[in-house]
């Protein structure tokens, strides 16, 4: 899907010095539409236009200046391309600038400075241009592509001034500034937060954070979906750079800004990072797929694809990271590489590049990110999650090694492991792979995994699996699965269904029983009798008082019956049996007989009276023909010595031949 030249709830501003009714050149945005419980956030954007030449309109900056002789105005060795002079503006937290990625040449040096608590601050130059999107995501398409500074975080300003310089060869088109106001609510100071899971043997917890739903991220904002990767492989170190003199309760606010910058400004499906820390050690939700995948990011180009993208709140080029900062981070980190079964000490190759599996922004890209301060620390961060994780000798990991790791049958985790019942569940793109205690460590794939998983998997009464898939059981054409408590058996024709408890006992009592059923066609079911049932390929099983099964002519002549004939007929109180040399069943309303490739029945009152008699073995003999109306419309069965007929007032009337 290609990104939005111009998101949807963004206004930009017309170009500065142009004709315009809004003051002082400005386009605000109308606030984001969000839920009642989503706090506001909103836009400005301000067109940055060519430098007066000399004689035009008076400037100040605080650098030495000089005019070239284009007009073009020098600061140090470079030249100013694009500026925005001082603006007084509505109050704003977050601020980024943008301009067409596709000018040719070396991207622009990004200064910028704002009037923040009164009085204007010294000039800053912005680290790094944008480097998440990789084309990859929907939202970094090229029909409309823009780069720019990342979303920079300097606190409650009411103005703002920018400029642009590079060299001779440097072309920016249609730069702009974003000024982003992420609303703070009392709320932010209150966060509820998604608990810990508790830690299991050989495992790390997944830590304490705070989901997209707690630091408000308003869902409508995303232009499009994200995204899996195949696994993950290691992670990216990031810091989101500006001011570090945040409280606790604006961290979700400036999270917002983020994500505000990178949907409506960048036009990216979402936020590009996978989680954020703040200095006070809070960890943030970030990309929305769910904190247990492998959700793909858009923070390091080609080192999105199966890593995990974590970006520490502050500018640690300049600032101390804090302890717990550090340490939340190596929680999160060592939660992700125990249940992906990966080394925080080794490498890896990816995009190309032999790197650390925990490495930062700058080990794969030219930037300063994730700042000297984090730099200095990747060691100590890298042992720090070694120490975290736990032993990596799981039975699932145990199994999975015993079957080839990455490269063998399961390939490579797509969810890592983690708690499931009592046990563990570690799930790969054609396989889960389930542990407990009692039954070690067992594969399901195919359409018994996707059964299995929709009754609730080890949650279900089924329970773990206590083997793997076996082909050809109990007949040719059919997969078949054991459980703690029941079967799951799969055919190209039925599907996949469950067999348990007593129907389960009944098929597996005899093989003759298996080859005359074949697989079950639904699992368990209640009939309209109230009384639970089971339909095979070739039969049915009815609980009453155990398994009673028809099958054969009988099941074929019953089951090509209406739903309401059958209420008519009931169901099996006794399996067939042979009177005589006559296959004859009993059902709760009706009694079936096979003579001469025939099925007769006697049903309803003439059957009760019929039964009374003693059916066959009674001096009415077999059956010849099945209920049917006389001349007179009452019904009435013919038998080998006599008929029964049901008269108008309901009673039946016998005659002896």
């Amino acid at each position: 899907m290609p990104r939005h030249t111009t998101p949807p709830l963004l206004r930009t501003a017309l170009l500065l010095g142009a004709t315009t009714a809004l003051v002082g050149g400005l386009g605000v945005v109308a606030a984001q539409p969000a839920r009642a419980d989503t706090p506001e956030t909103e836009i400005t954007e301000l067109s940055l236009a060519a430098p007066a030449r000399s004689g035009g309109e008076q400037r100040t900056t605080t650098r030495s200046q000089d005019q070239t002789s284009s007009g073009q105005e020098e600061v140090g060795a470079e030249t100013v391309l694009a500026e925005l002079p001082e603006q007084r503006v509505e109050q704003f937290s977050t601020l980024g600038v943008t301009w067409d990625a596709g000018a040719e040449g070396p991207g622009p040096t990004v200064q910028y400075r704002t009037r923040t608590d009164g009085r204007w601050t010294d000039w800053a130059t912005a680290e790094d241009t944008v480097s998440g999107g990789d084309g990859e995501d929907p939202g970094a398409g090229e029909d409309a592509p823009r780069t720019g500074t990342d979303p920079i975080y300097v606190g409650a300003s009411d103005g703002v001034q920018v400029r642009l310089t590079g060299s001779a060869d440097t072309r920016v088109e249609e730069p702009k500034v974003a000024l982003i106001a992420a609303e703070e609510t009392p709320a932010d100071a209150s966060i509820q937060t998604t608990a810990a899971q508790a830690a299991a043997p050989g495992l790390a917890p997944r830590p304490a954070y705070i989901s997209r739903k707690g630091w408000g991220a308003d869902e409508s904002m995303k232009p499009c979906g994200t995204d899996t990767d195949d696994t993950i492989q290691g992670a990216i170190v990031h810091h989101t750079a500006g001011v570090n003199s945040y409280t606790k309760a604006q961290s979700a606010s400036i999270v917002r800004g983020i994500y505000a910058y990178h949907t409506q400004t960048l036009g990216w499906c979402d936020i590009g990072y996978n989680f954020l820390v703040d200095k006070y050690g809070q960890v943030f939700e970030g990309r929305s797929g769910g904190v247990d995948h492998p959700v793909h990011g858009a923070h390091a180009t080609s080192w999105n694809t199966d890593t995990v993208g974590i970006s520490f709140m502050g500018n640690y080029e300049t600032a101390t990271a804090p302890t717990a900062m550090l340490e939340a981070g190596a929680k999160v980190l060592a939660w992700k590489f125990d249940a992906y079964y990966r080394d925080p000490l080794s490498k890896v190759t990816l995009a190309g590049k032999y790197i650390n599996r925990i490495s930062g922004h700058g080990d794969v890209m030219a930037t300063a990110c994730p700042g000297r301060n984090i730099r200095s620390k990747m060691t100590w961060l890298r042992e720090r999650v070694d120490t975290l994780v736990g032993s990596r000798s799981t039975p699932n990991y145990q199994r999975w090694q015993a079957l080839g790791g990455d490269k063998g049958q399961l390939g490579s985790p797509y969810i890592g492991e983690a708690v499931h019942v009592d046990g563990r569940v570690t799930k790969f793109r054609g396989y889960d792979l389930f542990s407990s205690d009692a039954t070690g460590s067992r594969w399901t794939k195919g359409g018994i995994r996707t059964k299995y998983r929709s009754m609730g998997a080890a949650r279900s009464d089924l329970g773990f699996p206590t083997g793997d898939e076996s082909s050809n059981w109990p007949l040719t054409g059919i997969q078949a699965q054991r459980f703690e408590d029941g079967l799951i058996l799969w055919s190209s024709a039925t599907g996949a269904h469950s067999l348990m408890d007593g129907f389960q006992n009944r098929y597996e009592s005899s093989s003759a029983i298996r080859r005359a059923l074949g697989a079950p066609s639904t699992d368990e079911q209640t009939s309209g009798w109230g009384v639970a049932s089971q339909t095979f390929v070739a039969g049915r099983m009815f609980w009453v008082g155990g398994a009673r099964i028809i099958d054969g002519e009988f099941f074929d002549h019953y089951a090509a019956m209406s739903g309401s004939a059958r209420l008519k007929r009931g169901y099996p109180v006794a399996d067939e049996r042979l009177s005589g040399d006559v296959l004859t069943q009993q059902l709760s309303r009706s009694t079936f007989y096979l003579i001469d490739g025939d099925v007769i029945e006697v049903t309803g009152a003439l059957n009760e009276e019929y039964r009374s008699l003693g059916a066959e073995t009674g001096r009415l003999g077999f059956p010849t023909a099945s209920v049917r109306k006389d001349a007179d419309g009452n019904w009435y069965s013919s038998f080998e010595h006599g008929t029964l007929t049901q008269l108008p007032d309901g009673t039946v009337e016998v005659r002896y031949s």
